[in-house]
């Protein structure tokens, strides 16, 4: 069953999602996640819910919302009704979902872990009670050799021998290794995807699975959004928050979305155990992670073991899991007159009752990244935009006026990552293609 839009999530979805339906971008500038808890914050300052922006008070309260945020560019991202009318119609028409942080169904355990971190909304397509069913994060690189995918398979055919979901990212390697392993053998999986949840849902391989109720796909950006790599890192932090405890099968050391999901999970937010594999090949990057605190896998060699490892680790969990979920959205007020234009009173909810919502403590801050981390971060964004059209090296090196040696280790470093790959005859360097989810 698929949950209701409540009031709060369509002025969420107003603010801050692109409502994409063909368009490349929306015409007003969204709110970042910053800009949004500024604004979140100060409502529940103000005693108020975000629905309470669609009422007949709208323009008394976006006065009041404070200093950094142009009242005026609040007014116009509420005005979208139409768009947003035309992104639900489009999303219900292949069973996709949204729940805002202010609904019951939203993932508590991604509230409570993440704080400030978690996403405004959640777009999702199978059974929404999956989101708090927990299991084993199951994440490793993309580039890996058949054992260590034959590995992953067997992890995930354990868990779904001992009735526990696997968690992971979608991605092509060990992410979809292990949930193929959990879903064929009669398991169930939930897949955190980074981008194009609608192309996912409507592969045929998956749309059987989630028929069947054994497959949940989540994604806490547009579901026609394309393949970002900020996006691809943000998601590593909600595959840890959905599960009770984590492998790593693989990871490169300190580089790649595997090695700075975990370093983030054991460093700063430790809201689960990780784990590394224990046999096989050693891995650089493994051994890095023992030293940043992660695990050695126990080897459970049945499903009463695993369970045993799962449920000890939920039962010494995060302890403010209960305490800091928030309260249920109340039950919708009468209909109130809204001052929107027609188009999108249409579209837009009348406000819920005001309510109490403290806004959840803030995380540590995270660490200054290092200058050569910056310094890869703007040039990984910039040759993402350059190879949409392929290019050789030596073209690389022009445009981003360096020497060709210098433009060829970022180029190996990007096919390492698995965001760039390369074509011979002639040599060239392309966007990495994005496959279907399996």
């Amino acid at each position: 069953m698929m949950p209701a839009l409540t009031a709060d999530t369509k002025a969420v979805l107003l603010l801050t999602a692109p409502l994409l339906t063909g368009r490349d971008s929306p015409d007003v500038a969204l709110l970042s996640p910053r800009d949004y808890r500024a604004v979140a914050h100060r409502l529940a300052e103000l005693q108020l819910r975000p629905a309470d922006l669609l009422g007949p008070d709208t323009a008394d309260i976006l006065s009041e919302v404070g200093p950094g945020t142009d009242p005026r560019r609040l007014l116009q991202l509420l005005q979208r009704g139409f768009q947003l009318s035309m992104a639900v119609e489009r999303w219900r028409a292949r069973a996709i979902w949204v729940v805002g942080s202010g609904d019951p169904d939203y993932p508590q355990r991604v509230a409570a872990r993440c704080g400030d971190a978690a996403p405004p909304v959640f777009y999702g397509c199978g059974e929404v009670a999956g989101c708090t069913a927990g299991g084993l994060a199951v994440v490793g690189s993309r580039h890996v050799d058949e054992a260590l995918l034959d590995y992953a398979v067997e992890i995930g055919e354990l868990a779904a021998r001992a009735a526990r979901p696997v968690v992971s990212g979608g991605a092509r390697g060990v992410d979809q290794a292990a949930m193929r392993g959990a879903l064929e053998a009669g398991g169930t999986a939930c897949g955190v995807l980074a981008d194009s949840l609608e192309r996912a849902v409507t592969n045929r391989e998956n749309r059987d699975w989630l028929l069947d109720g054994r497959l949940l796909l989540l994604s806490a950006v547009d579901p026609q959004a394309r393949f970002n790599v900020g996006n691809a890192m943000g998601r590593n932090k909600l595959i840890y928050a959905l599960s009770d405890a984590a492998l790593v099968v693989n990871s490169d050391l300190e580089r790649g979305g595997t090695w700075a999901g975990a370093t983030e999970q054991l460093d700063r937010r430790r809201c689960v155990p990780v784990y590394v594999r224990s046999t096989g090949q050693p891995s650089e990057g493994l051994a890095a992670l023992r030293r940043h605190g992660a695990q050695p896998w126990p080897n459970p060699d049945s499903p009463e073991r695993l369970l045993d490892l799962l449920d000890s680790t939920e039962a010494t969990g995060s302890p403010a899991l209960a305490a800091s979920s928030p309260d249920p959205v109340q039950p919708a007020a009468p209909a109130a007159e809204s001052h929107l234009p027609d188009e999108a009173r249409a579209s837009v909810p009348t406000a819920v009752p005001r309510a109490t919502a403290p806004p959840t403590p803030r995380p540590a801050p995270a660490a200054e990244p290092s200058a050569a981390e910056q310094v890869m971060t703007t040039v990984r964004s910039t040759c993402l935009k350059l190879l949409r059209t392929p290019r050789s090296a030596a073209e690389v090196a022009d445009q981003l006026d360096v020497l060709r040696p210098q433009a060829q280790q970022w180029l190996d470093r990007l096919i390492a990552e698995g965001l760039v790959e390369k074509k011979p005859r002639p040599v060239r360097y392309s966007l990495t293609e994005q496959p279907s989810l399996f």
